[in-house]
């Protein structure tokens, strides 16, 4: 399995700061082989996970708080690709991951539910975009009880 890690460009201080590389490590070590993603700039972070799901990946993984997942949403869906996006937590708020019922600031546990849930065709959740008068409002996503195991309802 070919795993593509995202790490978001602003992680480059505090505690999180190797969050990138520990994730990247966890997944190498249960067998995953890894494409760690890393760029300057979020926009070029997107190009960057724009590439790698073009050319092949079996997963992408976001590293970061929910400015990443909303990068992982939105190169989804911009690619129209069925691959499953894993998220680390490791940003201020987390409110996706929350909502998800995902480890917060808990490296180990999340690189462990995510690679659980790859191996489980994870769980889907519904994603839309919403456009009026021109202008995009972005990506939106809602868990639907329904699709969750029953340990996370």
């Amino acid at each position: 399995m070919l795993i593509a890690v995202a790490v978001n460009p602003r992680a480059s201080f505090g505690r999180t700061r190797h969050a990138g590389k520990e994730s990247a490590g966890r997944f190498r070590a249960a067998g995953a082989e890894v494409l760690l993603l890393c760029a300057d700039s979020y926009a070029g972070l997107a190009q960057v996970v724009e590439d790698a799901l073009e050319s092949g990946v079996d997963a992408l993984v976001v590293v970061g708080g929910d400015g990443m997942v909303h990068l992982g949403f939105n190169a989804l869906a911009g690619a129209g690709c069925r691959v499953p996006l894993g998220i680390i937590p490791t940003g201020t708020g987390n409110d996706v991951a929350r909502a998800l019922g995902l480890p917060l600031h808990n490296l180990p546990a999340a690189c462990d539910r995510a690679l659980a849930y790859l191996a489980d065709d994870g769980r889907m959740i519904d994603a839309g975009k919403i456009t009026a008068g021109g202008t995009s409002g972005g990506s939106r996503a809602s868990s639907r009880p329904g699709s969750m195991p029953p340990s996370m309802r």
